[in-house]
């Protein structure tokens, strides 16, 4: 029969402390870790200040960012009740103003003709001439429609030309489409 461990030495601080102060770990032969409670908060607390940890959870966010699940993880995270509550925080200091209208000014330098076909598909959602997006299923998949997807393009005629599509579908099309453009790109070179 196993013998019960009440008290156990912390091999980080020497000192003898009773096994509820210690975390369970199946992998030990007595089943604890080696370091309590409190000096495992303390090692993992200075690993993670140092510029090797800061490097590989930014390789992690960003290897995360680049996978559809990750982007669609993203997604949600972005319209939580957690996140929502401090982004209105931010928004209503001095530097998330200032953040908030460099980006509007940056995208509609970029990007004028994208901007005035959203503008053009939010005002006819307004006056009620397409239905709002969460009222819709994906043009896809049948899920919940998360956006309008302009297929035929942002020229003002295609402006209203829109389908309704699922955060995964939209992605996979625009994945094809940058596939497909980058193809012809080096056909025609």
């Amino acid at each position: 029969m196993a013998e019960i461990i009440i008290n156990k030495r912390c091999g980080h601080c020497k000192i003898t402390k009773p096994t509820s102060d210690f975390y369970r770990d199946r992998s030990r032969k007595d089943g604890y870790q080696s370091q309590c409670k409190k000096c495992g908060k303390k090692i993992a607390k200075k690993y993670r200040s140092t510029e090797r940890a800061k490097e590989l959870a930014r390789q992690r966010a960003a290897k995360r960012r680049n996978t559809i699940k990750g982007q669609e993880y993203d997604y949600h995270y972005r319209r939580s009740e957690k996140n929502k509550l401090l982004q209105k925080r931010y928004a209503n200091t001095k530097a998330g103003k200032k953040t908030r209208e460099k980006a509007a000014t940056k995208y509609a330098q970029e990007f004028p003709e994208k901007r005035n076909a959203k503008s053009a598909v939010n005002c006819a959602v307004r006056k009620g001439t397409l239905p709002r997006i969460r009222t819709q299923k994906c043009f896809l998949c049948h899920r919940q429609a998360y956006q309008y997807h302009h297929y035929k393009g942002y020229a003002k005629k295609h402006w209203l030309d829109v389908m309704p599509l699922c955060y995964k579908c939209d992605k996979f099309i625009h994945f094809c489409l940058n596939a497909l453009k980058f193809q012809c790109e080096e056909r025609f070179e």
